[in-house]
């Protein structure tokens, strides 16, 4: 009758956790309460497939827009349903594939952060995460939303029209 060792694989039994994650039921769910929504926008000639992240990298909502006035309005109101209440539009980061066109300048006059991602910068991050070589529009759109998320601080903001280039 001697002591007996515990095995190795039950060891991990007695150690508790020491990091304590919040509650779901505390947090509101599916909205960005001071936090940034990001927005991966794949532009085609006739739809935008698009992507809404939030700082996590979760899923929180994706669409086919039409191109058009019907299409950025359901673009805002997909946006609107993870906002909070008073939250600036300026927390929403959008990158999408071009720096021009009325789509564009629809985001910016919506107070968004928009970044131009060039499409070899979308096509090496696509690379540098999947080996499939697999393309889609949605797949796109979510490349844009998780690389304005991670990279946002290293590409490019377009600017908008100035006051002066606005008057002529």
């Amino acid at each position: 009758m001697g002591c007996r060792a515990r095995p190795p694989w039950r060891e991990h039994l007695t150690i508790r956790a020491l990091v304590v994650l919040p509650r779901a039921a505390d947090r509101a769910v599916g909205r960005a309460e001071a936090g940034l929504l990001f927005v991966g926008d794949d532009w085609a000639d006739d739809h935008h497939d698009v992507e809404v992240q939030d700082e996590t990298g979760r899923r929180l909502g994706r669409a086919r827009l039409p191109e058009g006035v019907a299409g950025i309005a359901r673009l805002h109101e997909l946006i609107g349903r993870h906002l909070g209440e008073d939250t600036d539009p300026a927390q929403v980061v959008v990158g999408i594939g071009t720096d021009r066109g009325p789509w564009v300048q629809a985001l910016l006059a919506a107070g968004y952060q928009v970044i131009a991602v060039n499409p070899m910068q979308a096509a090496r991050y696509r690379e540098r995460h999947s080996t499939s070589g697999a393309k889609s529009d949605a797949g796109d759109a979510h490349v844009l939303a998780d690389m304005v998320r991670t990279d946002h601080h290293q590409l490019r903001p377009v600017a908008g029209d100035s006051e002066l280039a606005e008057a002529r």
